[in-house]
């Protein structure tokens, strides 16, 4: 009785809230309602700005359908199916050829060139990162540099962390970029924020920025590219595809004006990676992280692209 009573309340409170502010609208709903909009302004012609690879931006527009030189009620409102194939389009993944193609062009444009230091280069430098950073801290450091990583550190949990290395006690981000003046902060963030919204990263990633720059404005900033996974990885989690952390890595790229803000990728090495881009088995035995002795190659590929 007391079930049937309860539930005969719960039915009379939805009741209410339904005459009172009228049907609620579910997340999906207005996820589907902002598409919706989108792609009908697309499909009435006008051009929308998708952003693209390395900063660069395409626009899509898509005719609107006509009959007897008047526009029906169908070509305004595409179906579901048309809809969700032009979303794939827009958000499409980023192949490891097109990928590698568009930095070579991109680097070119800019004239990035790259020269080898000794390991003093870092003495006044400070790496972000998250495990992977924290692994090069651990087996490959480089000259007095400071590292400020962690495992699982995201561009959303960065500025709420705490760390301590060699060189500081445990401390927040603001303060420690507050209390010292760094000559150039290398920062690699993202691996772990793979399978969250790309546009979320992306607009994460720019306070990052915007906050690390507020606090150091004379440094030089070093956007280090999330390394590759290993195959075994990508087939236990699909979230971690070499076309995902393209595309994440592209988004990270445009932030690079190659005059304050560098943009580098150790993806590039062949002695990491594979043809198809996959972290080699031999680097990795988690598929993830490297083997202490490519750390120290990673450490090695540091010294040899420096900006």
């Amino acid at each position: 009785m007391k079930n049937r009573a309860f539930g005969i309340r719960k039915y009379e409170r939805k009741k209410y809230e339904k005459r009172k502010y009228g049907k609620r609208t579910s997340w999906r709903e207005k996820r589907r309602r902002k598409r919706l909009i989108a792609v009908t302004a697309m499909a009435a012609g006008i051009a929308i700005a998708v952003p693209m690879a390395f900063g660069t931006v395409q626009k899509i527009s898509v005719s609107a359908g006509k009959q007897g030189g008047q526009e029906t009620e169908a070509s305004r409102a595409l179906s579901v199916r048309e809809e969700d194939e032009l979303f794939k389009k827009m958000a499409e993944k980023i192949s490891w050829e097109q990928y590698r193609k568009d930095l070579a062009a991109y680097l070119e444009s800019h004239k990035v060139t790259f020269h080898t230091v000794e390991e003093s280069y870092f003495d006044n430098t400070l790496f972000i990162g998250d495990s992977r950073t924290l692994g090069l801290s651990q087996f490959a450091r480089l000259g007095k540099a400071d590292y400020f990583s962690d495992a699982g550190m995201t561009v959303f949990s960065l500025f709420k962390a705490k760390v301590s290395d060699r060189n500081f006690s445990l401390t927040d981000l603001r303060t420690l970029l507050s209390s010292h003046r760094y000559e150039r902060i290398y920062l690699m963030l993202g691996i772990n924020e793979i399978g969250y919204p790309m546009e979320g990263i992306k607009k994460q990633y720019k306070k990052v920025l915007e906050e690390i720059q507020s606090l150091q404005p004379d440094a030089e900033i070093i956007l280090e590219a999330n390394m590759n996974v290993a195959r075994k990885k990508e087939k236990a989690n699909k979230n971690f595809a070499v076309e995902n952390i393209n595309t994440l890595n592209q988004i990270i790229a445009s932030f690079a004006d190659q005059k304050h803000i560098y943009y580098i990728d150790i993806n590039e090495s062949d002695e990491f990676v594979d043809e198809q881009g996959y972290l080699k088995d031999e680097v990795s035995t988690d598929g993830v992280h490297p083997n202490v002795s490519y750390y120290q190659s990673w450490a090695q590929w540091l010294c040899e692209n420096a900006i």
